[in-house]
Protein backbone atom coordinates (compact mmCIF):
# COMPACT_ATOMS: atom_id res chain seq x y z
CA UNK A 1 0.00 0.00 0.00
CA UNK A 2 1.33 3.42 -0.95
CA UNK A 3 1.35 6.09 1.73
CA UNK A 4 0.43 9.52 0.44
CA UNK A 5 2.61 12.45 1.36
CA UNK A 6 0.10 15.25 1.61
CA UNK A 7 0.75 18.67 0.15
CA UNK A 8 -1.90 21.19 1.18
CA UNK A 9 -3.64 23.26 -1.48
CA UNK A 10 -5.63 26.45 -1.63
CA UNK A 11 -8.50 25.30 0.56
CA UNK A 12 -10.71 28.28 -0.25
CA UNK A 13 -11.10 27.31 -3.90
CA UNK A 14 -11.73 23.56 -3.69
CA UNK A 15 -15.47 22.87 -3.64
CA UNK A 16 -16.01 19.16 -4.30
CA UNK A 17 -19.35 17.79 -5.44
CA UNK A 18 -20.66 14.39 -4.33
CA UNK A 19 -21.94 12.23 -7.16
CA UNK A 20 -25.74 11.87 -7.04
CA UNK A 21 -25.72 8.23 -8.10
CA UNK A 22 -23.50 6.94 -5.27
CA UNK A 23 -25.43 4.74 -2.84
CA UNK A 24 -24.58 5.13 0.86
CA UNK A 25 -25.74 2.75 3.58
CA UNK A 26 -24.83 2.70 7.27
CA UNK A 27 -23.75 -0.75 8.44
CA UNK A 28 -22.43 -1.55 11.92
CA UNK A 29 -21.12 1.95 12.59
CA UNK A 30 -19.44 2.46 9.23
CA UNK A 31 -20.68 3.78 5.93
CA UNK A 32 -20.67 1.67 2.79
CA UNK A 33 -20.42 3.69 -0.41
CA UNK A 34 -21.50 1.88 -3.56
CA UNK A 35 -20.44 3.18 -6.96
CA UNK A 36 -22.97 1.92 -9.53
CA UNK A 37 -20.69 2.84 -12.44
CA UNK A 38 -17.54 0.99 -11.34
CA UNK A 39 -19.29 -1.60 -9.17
CA UNK A 40 -16.83 -0.88 -6.36
CA UNK A 41 -17.74 -0.47 -2.71
CA UNK A 42 -15.87 1.53 -0.08
CA UNK A 43 -16.20 1.12 3.69
CA UNK A 44 -15.61 4.51 5.32
CA UNK A 45 -15.88 5.93 8.81
CA UNK A 46 -18.25 8.57 10.14
CA UNK A 47 -15.79 11.42 9.52
CA UNK A 48 -15.42 10.48 5.85
CA UNK A 49 -19.19 10.36 5.54
CA UNK A 50 -19.49 13.80 7.18
CA UNK A 51 -17.04 15.25 4.65
CA UNK A 52 -18.83 13.56 1.72
CA UNK A 53 -22.18 14.84 2.99
CA UNK A 54 -20.88 18.44 2.77
CA UNK A 55 -19.62 17.99 -0.81
CA UNK A 56 -22.29 19.98 -2.64
CA UNK A 57 -20.13 21.76 -5.23
CA UNK A 58 -20.42 25.07 -3.38
CA UNK A 59 -18.98 24.38 0.09
CA UNK A 60 -15.19 24.75 0.15
CA UNK A 61 -12.86 22.44 2.02
CA UNK A 62 -12.21 25.27 4.49
CA UNK A 63 -15.97 25.56 5.15
CA UNK A 64 -16.27 21.77 5.49
CA UNK A 65 -13.42 21.80 8.02
CA UNK A 66 -15.16 24.55 9.98
CA UNK A 67 -18.32 22.42 10.13
CA UNK A 68 -16.26 19.45 11.37
CA UNK A 69 -14.84 21.53 14.24
CA UNK A 70 -18.40 21.99 15.48
CA UNK A 71 -19.59 18.43 14.81
CA UNK A 72 -16.55 16.68 16.34
CA UNK A 73 -14.99 19.26 18.72
CA UNK A 74 -11.65 19.14 16.90
CA UNK A 75 -9.07 21.86 16.23
CA UNK A 76 -9.44 23.64 12.88
CA UNK A 77 -5.97 22.73 11.54
CA UNK A 78 -6.60 19.03 12.20
CA UNK A 79 -10.07 19.24 10.64
CA UNK A 80 -8.70 21.01 7.55
CA UNK A 81 -5.90 18.48 7.08
CA UNK A 82 -8.34 15.56 7.45
CA UNK A 83 -10.84 17.24 5.10
CA UNK A 84 -8.26 17.87 2.39
CA UNK A 85 -6.98 14.29 2.57
CA UNK A 86 -10.50 12.88 2.46
CA UNK A 87 -11.45 15.12 -0.48
CA UNK A 88 -8.49 13.73 -2.42
CA UNK A 89 -9.43 10.14 -1.51
CA UNK A 90 -13.10 10.64 -2.41
CA UNK A 91 -12.17 12.22 -5.75
CA UNK A 92 -9.67 9.49 -6.60
CA UNK A 93 -12.27 6.86 -5.71
CA UNK A 94 -14.70 8.61 -8.06
CA UNK A 95 -17.23 9.33 -5.31
CA UNK A 96 -16.95 13.09 -5.80
CA UNK A 97 -16.00 15.44 -8.59
CA UNK A 98 -13.32 18.04 -7.99
CA UNK A 99 -11.63 19.54 -11.04
CA UNK A 100 -8.79 21.01 -9.01
CA UNK A 101 -7.39 17.72 -7.76
CA UNK A 102 -4.56 16.01 -9.56
CA UNK A 103 -3.33 12.62 -8.44
CA UNK A 104 0.30 11.87 -9.01
CA UNK A 105 0.25 8.33 -7.61
CA UNK A 106 0.77 7.00 -11.13
CA UNK A 107 4.10 8.81 -11.25
CA UNK A 108 5.33 6.56 -8.45
CA UNK A 109 6.36 9.26 -5.99
CA UNK A 110 3.49 8.74 -3.51
CA UNK A 111 2.44 12.39 -3.50
CA UNK A 112 -1.09 13.69 -3.84
CA UNK A 113 -1.55 17.38 -4.43
CA UNK A 114 -4.00 20.00 -5.57
CA UNK A 115 -3.26 22.39 -8.40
Amino acid sequence: MTTAHWTSCEAEIVAPSARDDVVVEELDGEFVFGDPVSGKTYHLNETAYAVWRHCDGRTTTREIATALTVEYDVEFDRALDDTEQLVVFLAEAGLTVCDLIESVFDQGNGDTRCH
